[in-house]
């Protein structure tokens, strides 16, 4: 069984989260990213401050999720994460980066038993994140976008569709048709996956009808598909 997370953050302007860690600004490239993580090593070398180290937890999340699925890389996010998850236990987006970087450490074992505990290990503490804070979007975006990439067996797909709702509700159309367009389009994936095809081609319809440059595109390429 292969798993593969992909961590989505998203930096929202509103004022629906306060955690220090949804202050915290992600570069947009892999090159800025690294670098900016070098940096912040470096000062945390210096100075073990609780804002740089909640930095270096956010940031190799990102890193580990999207630019490198080295077990070295994975293996930093989760320690900057955990050291971070203790001094910060209420910040709940915090612990729900800390879960779906700790189901990233399924895809390195071979037994499936191995690779089942990482993935409950990481899903338990997103659903705790989840239950404690409900409406905090980057909460629900985290644990939406890792129950899509896991297997369907694992009956997650579910949690997909309840959390992009209720993103879908919070923010409505606050953000922008892009930001719309891409919690619909993943909401007809988070269908596709339950074999739901009727409500799978309503949101990917909604997206193409969104006119957002690069979700209006894929929703038409997939309802082609479907």
């Amino acid at each position: 069984m292969k798993i593969k997370i992909l961590i989505l953050l998203i930096i929202l302007i509103s004022t629906v989260v306060i955690n220090l860690s949804a202050q915290i600004q992600i570069p947009d490239s892999a090159e800025e990213r690294a670098t900016l993580a070098i940096e912040l090593e470096q000062k945390w070398q210096q100075n073990q401050d609780n804002q740089t180290l909640v930095r270096l937890a956010i940031l190799y999340s990102a890193i580990a999720g999207l630019d490198s699925e080295e077990k070295e890389t994975v293996q930093r996010a989760e320690k900057y994460l955990s050291k971070a998850c203790k001094i910060f236990p209420k910040d709940y987006e915090l612990m729900a980066s800390h879960g779906s970087v700790l189901t990233m450490f399924a895809k390195f074992e071979t037994k499936t038993g191995k690779q089942l505990k990482y993935v409950k290990l990481g899903t338990r503490k997103m659903d705790r994140a989840a239950k404690k804070d409900p409406h905090n979007i980057g909460v629900l975006i985290q644990r939406a976008n890792n129950s899509l990439q896991l297997p369907a067996f694992l009956n997650r797909a579910h949690y997909a569709q309840k959390d992009f709702k209720t993103v879908l509700e919070i923010v409505g159309g606050k953000n922008g048709p892009g930001f719309k367009a891409m919690v619909l389009y993943h909401l007809g994936e988070a269908y596709k996956i339950t074999e739901n095809e009727e409500e799978t081609k309503k949101y990917w319809q909604q997206v193409v009808q969104l006119n957002a440059p690069r979700w209006s595109a894929k929703a038409k390429k997939a309802l082609e598909d479907l």
